[in-house]
Parts: structure tokens; C-alpha cells; sequence
């Protein structure tokens, strides 16, 4: 049995408690950074008998043998303690192709890729200015995900009382940050792999979908090689630099294709959300596929049935209160919850300081597309908390995207069923150097 610590954000709680089933968990969650500690997020993970709530990282390290890491903004702690021997998931410096926006745009440049049009402006002013000229506009700012999530800009109309306030909340900021401002591409379907990489490497049979943004989601997971090659040649390309930094973790993409082209328009270099949540259930052996990484071996998915579908559960009351929820047991292992604690028996949604309204999901498989979804509404509607919704109008939003693939003649919805691909020949991984 292996001893697993989780450094997380609040998000995957619900990790803690699938690897439990065979392993001896730890899950830590930061909650004194600002120096004046919170009750939210000291009591995310606490209650459950199944894993131990660390607030000691170095006590519970010691004879530790797996580090897991599902977000970003570790990479120096998570290459130390590759250096001690641990075996890390995580991204490590490799963080920074999603952290910053531009570096990334100038990688892809130099690797020969399809870049859509884009500009940085600095400050709120040049943002505006640049807005009044120009519409549908993707506005999009690195490494601080706290300030804002990206937004679409129809015309400078529509927008401008969200940059009023954004510039209220940035104050004297306001005229420092870095805005990148990319054309729309809207005759594209914007699909995406989540996959997993090994210094540089990747799974014979993986996933990949369609994402509504915080709506839902539809997967399908099949052979490596039955993906897009618009969106194989993006991660084939970007395999060198992920070995130099020795990357280990979760390795997703959306991406804007056509027939010829394939623009990546973001990069995720931890656990993604929604995906991971449709990936616990619809892998049967998840554990070994993130464990496994972890040792730097490479592990094929095993999926229950080929397609996933996940709906996002949104409440507006959990925004600023605690979200009580009822589960059924039957259905427990389908229903995944973020920032997750529990009180005397009942499970709780605790509010976080970003104030989301998206709880978790239900998630649900099948052998087409329309059983998968049938599947997940199923779900929806046995869970009850406070306020809780759900916008099924999302799978209406895959189906659409799924009738332009068909028009561009690539729709990997629709390929051969699941069949055990030909083994690669893996090469022999070069050592890790303590820089790695």
C-alpha cells in the first residue's frame, strides 16, 4: 500500500476519497496564506474516516511515497521533492505554459503552429481604447486567475461596465496589468484532449471532448491515435518541452480546428475542471493511471464505456453560504463536489473566497453520446441541496458542436469502438537531473 499526500486547492477532495480505497491518503489544503486564517478552507477535507486532513506537509512527508499535486503554482516545491526521491505528479516548471499567456503564444510561434491574431495591451485604458476598435474579442490575463476568468468582448458597448469594474477592483493596478486581447474564431469547433503525459510522453488510450464552459462536458475515450491529428500534432509538438522539465501530470487542451488548421486557444497544466470529475468515474483504474505518472510509467485508460457526459451543479446560494447536499448511496460515486467537508454525517459545500456558484458535477457513461447524456440527467435529478440547478441547454451546445464536426468530416464521436491499440515502442527516459 502506498502513502499518498494531496496538496490541492479545495477542488479535489473527492480524490482523497477514490485513492483511500487502496492507499493510505493525505490531503492537505493551504488555508493560513493570508495570515489571517479562515474557517473555509481549514475545514476543507475534515470529517471523513477515510483519509487524514494534513495540516503538517513535513510531519505527514516522511515516509510518504507519492506527492500529488492538482493545480499549479507549485512547481519549485514540486521539483524538491522529486529531488528527495518522492514520486511527484505535477506539472513542475512546465506550469508555466499555462501561467503565462504570451510565453506560450511565442512557443507555439516557434514550433511552427497556427497562432490566431492577438495583441497585449497594458492597462485598463489601452484595454478600452483597443475594445472600442475592435469586436469579439477574447480578453485574457496570465498567472493571476484570481482577478478575472477570461471574457468574450462583443463590442465595447456590452462590455464596457465590466471594465469599469475590473478597474474599480484593480484600483491603482489598474494601468500595470497586461491584458492579451485574441480574435474570435467562430467558425471553429473548439474541442480538446485530457490526457496525461510522461516526460514528454503519452497513454495509448486517453481521453478527450467537448466542453460547454461551466455547463457541461461530453468525453470520449478511445486509442491515441483516433484523436484529430489537430489535436495529436499539438501535443506531439509540445512533447520536447514537457521532457525537459521532467513532466509528470495531467496535460489538457482546447483547441479551435478546422479540416487544416488547429488553434490552441488554452493550456491546462493541472487537474482540469470539469474533466477530472468524469475521469474518476468513467476510468476504472484512475488511481493506478495518476500513481503511475506519478512513478513515471506510462498507463492506459480503462474506461467503463467509451462516452462520458457531465453536467455542472450550480447553486447561487453556495456562492457566500455553506451548500448543504443529499446523496443517494446508490448514486454517490457519480456525484463529485468541490471544497468538500463534512458535519455529523451530511456533506457540505463550503464557499470559497472566489465566490463560484459551480459545486461540482454529476457525471455518467455510455455507449453513444444521447445514452450518456440520458444517463447524467438521471443523476441530476436525485441529488437536492439549496438552490441547486442545473443548465441541461449545454448538451444542446455539444450536439451543435458535434453537427459542425460531422460537416468538417472529423468527428471522433463517432469512430470505431474502443480496440487495444499496437504498443509503442517507448523509449528508454533520460535521467532527471536535481534541475529538472
Amino acid at each position: 500500500m502506498s502513502k499518498v499526500l494531496i496538496i490541492d486547492n479545495g477542488n479535489f477532495v473527492e480524490l482523497a476519497i477514490l485513492l483511500a480505497k487502496k492507499h493510505k491518503v493525505g490531503y492537505f489544503c493551504e488555508y493560513t496564506d493570508m495570515g489571517f486564517p479562515p474557517a473555509n478552507y481549514y475545514y476543507i477535507g475534515r470529517g471523513f474516516d477515510e483519509f487524514e486532513r494534513v495540516y503538517d506537509i513535513w510531519e505527514f512527508l516522511k515516509d510518504t511515497t507519492h506527492v500529488l499535486f492538482t493545480d499549479v503554482y507549485h512547481g519549485n516545491l514540486a521539483t524538491e521533492l522529486r529531488r528527495q526521491g518522492k514520486k511527484v505528479y505535477s506539472s513542475f516548471y512546465g506550469e508555466e505554459m499555462e501561467l503565462d499567456r504570451v510565453m506560450m503564444k511565442e512557443l507555439l510561434t516557434e514550433l511552427g503552429m497556427d497562432v490566431g491574431k492577438y495583441k497585449v495591451v497594458k492597462g485598463i485604458k489601452a484595454l478600452r481604447e483597443y475594445l472600442k476598435e475592435h469586436e469579439n474579442i477574447w480578453v485574457k490575463v496570465s498567472r493571476l486567475r484570481g482577478l478575472t476568468e477570461s471574457f468574450k468582448s462583443p463590442n465595447y458597448k456590452l462590455i464596457e461596465p465590466y471594465i469599469d469594474s475590473l478597474q474599480q477592483d484593480l484600483s491603482p493596478l489598474s494601468e500595470e496589468i497586461d491584458f492579451i486581447c485574441e480574435d474570435d474564431l467562430p467558425d471553429m469547433v473548439e474541442v480538446g484532449m485530457d490526457t496525461w503525459c510522461v516526460n514528454g510522453r503519452f497513454p495509448n488510450i486517453t481521453g478527450g471532448g467537448i466542453e460547454i464552459k461551466d455547463l457541461g462536458y461530453i468525453s470520449i475515450c478511445q486509442a491515441y491515435d483516433k484523436f484529430p491529428k489537430q489535436l495529436t500534432e499539438i501535443n506531439e509538438k509540445l512533447s520536447k518541452k514537457a521532457s525537459e522539465v521532467g513532466y509528470n501530470g495531467a496535460f489538457a487542451t482546447e483547441v479551435r480546428i478546422d479540416k487544416t488548421h488547429n488553434y490552441l486557444m488554452d493550456f491546462t497544466a493541472r487537474f482540469p475542471c470539469p474533466d477530472s470529475f468524469l475521469q474518476m468515474y468513467q476510468y476504472k483504474n484512475f488511481d493506478d493511471i495518476i500513481l503511475g505518472t506519478a512513478e513515471g510509467r506510462i498507463v492506459d485508460a480503462e474506461p467503463i464505456m467509451p462516452i462520458g457526459a457531465e453536467i455542472i451543479i450550480l447553486s447561487s446560494w453556495a456562492e457566500k453560504h455553506f451548500q448543504p447536499i443529499y446523496i443517494p448511496d446508490e448514486i454517490r460515486e457519480q456525484v463529485k463536489l468541490k471544497n468538500l467537508t463534512k458535519v455529523n454525517g451530511n456533506l457540505y459545500v463550503i464557499p470559497c473566497t472566489t465566490g463560484l456558484v459551480e459545486i461540482g458535477s454529476c457525471v455518467a457513461c455510455g455507449n453513444t453520446v444521447e445514452e450518456a447524456i440520458e444517463n447524467v440527467k438521471k443523476v441530476a435529478e436525485k441529488i437536492e441541496g439549496i438552490k441547486i440547478e442545473f443548465n441541461m441547454d449545454a448538451f444542446n451546445k455539444v450536439e451543435e458542436q458535434i453537427e459542425k464536426l460531422d460537416k468538417l468530416g472529423i468527428n471522433f464521436f463517432k469512430g470505431e469502438p474502443l480496440k487495444e491499440p499496437e504498443p509503442k515502442e517507448e523509449p528508454k527516459p533520460e535521467p532527471l537531473t536535481p534541475n529538472s
